[in-house]
């Protein structure tokens, strides 16, 4: 068809000179040539124009712009900046577009801020031992981790939703999933009802700092047996005696005795009285038992008793602590 059409527009221009051409001169396979012998082309059919701004309809016709499928963004080789090229889209047929580098670089945390103008709402600064945030969602059972040696969580609430049930705390086992023994003490069978105290025997001891009203210490004795100064209870390491009571029987003439402290033989090195000078009734029957500490020596410190008049002798026990 080209060939045919360039093979009459040839022919046209030969045989009628420009002069002979009317306004528009049919040459022959549809075309038209004007007085000058310009040929008469129609361009008009699929190439409309728009301005600029106005709405489009269902009904215009435009060029078609084509684009070349490149499944990685890049320019031909020999394209530089400035020159004319193609588009390209990838292998959905979306076109390639550049719109700048969104990729974090390594250990970035900050994408940019965020202003608060009205789109977001406003976020409250909790109070000072607000322990709530959120509200965890049913089954969840870890918060976070606590650091090594915290050990205040904050305040713990219990649903009371459906009582007996969603606010009931179950504890069975300890963390190694043994069970809780509440039928023994020290594996031993709890004692029950009356009779004689055992291992089993549950017992209450009074909290006290005096080893001599304390239940729980064992207290020891000494017997008396003296007829001059003597060393009732020997120094042991940094330990203290501790005095609960005592009683005694005193025998002689114008007999006298105290307690005394201090070290060497009879405690006649530092010696320091303890009591008072006792001037008992001769076959009388002394008796000191306060229910705790009566008196006591210092650290690494024995005790004596000393005594005086004639023929002195004093017979009975002393409890004590050495501790």
């Amino acid at each position: 068809m080209t060939k045919r059409i360039l093979t009459l527009l040839l022919s046209a221009i030969l045989l009628f000179p420009a002069e002979t051409f009317a306004a528009s001169v049919p040459i022959g396979g549809g075309l038209n040539a004007d007085a000058d012998g310009n040929l008469n082309i129609n361009v008009a059919a699929g190439v409309t124009q728009y301005n600029q701004g106005t709405a489009s309809t269902s009904t215009d016709t435009m060029t078609m712009a084509g684009c070349v499928r490149a499944d990685t963004a890049a320019v031909d080789a020999g394209v530089a900046d400035g020159d004319r090229v193609r588009c390209i889209v990838d292998s959905t047929g979306r076109l390639w577009v550049n719109v700048g580098n969104t990729v974090l670089s390594a250990g970035t945390a900050e994408i940019g801020n965020v202003k608060n103008s009205g789109t977001f709402a406003t976020q409250a600064t909790l109070q000072a031992g607000t322990a709530e945030i959120g509200k965890l969602a049913a089954g969840t059972a870890e918060i976070g981790k606590l650091a090594a040696g915290t050990a205040l969580i904050g305040k713990v609430g219990i649903d009371q939703t459906t009582p007996g049930t969603t606010n009931r705390v179950d504890i069975g086992t300890f963390p190694d999933n043994e069970p809780f023994n509440m039928a023994q003490i020290g594996g031993v069978a709890t004692s029950m009802g009356v009779g004689a105290s055992d291992t089993g025997t549950q017992r209450l001891v009074m909290a006290t700092n005096d080893p001599c009203q304390s239940s729980g210490v064992a207290k020891s004795s000494v017997v008396l047996n003296v007829t001059a100064n003597a060393e009732l209870i020997a120094a042991s390491g940094s330990t203290k005696i501790y005095v609960c009571g005592f009683f005694a029987t005193v025998g002689g003439t114008t007999p006298t005795y105290r307690f005394v402290y201090g070290t060497g033989t009879t405690c006649g090195t530092g010696t320091t009285f303890l009591t008072g000078l006792i001037l008992p009734v001769v076959g009388s029957f002394n008796v000191y038992a306060p229910g705790m500490t009566a008196f006591a020596t210092t650290a690494s410190q024995a005790l004596c008793m000393a005594v005086g008049g004639t023929s002195p002798s004093v017979q009975g026990t002393v409890t004590y602590v050495q501790q």
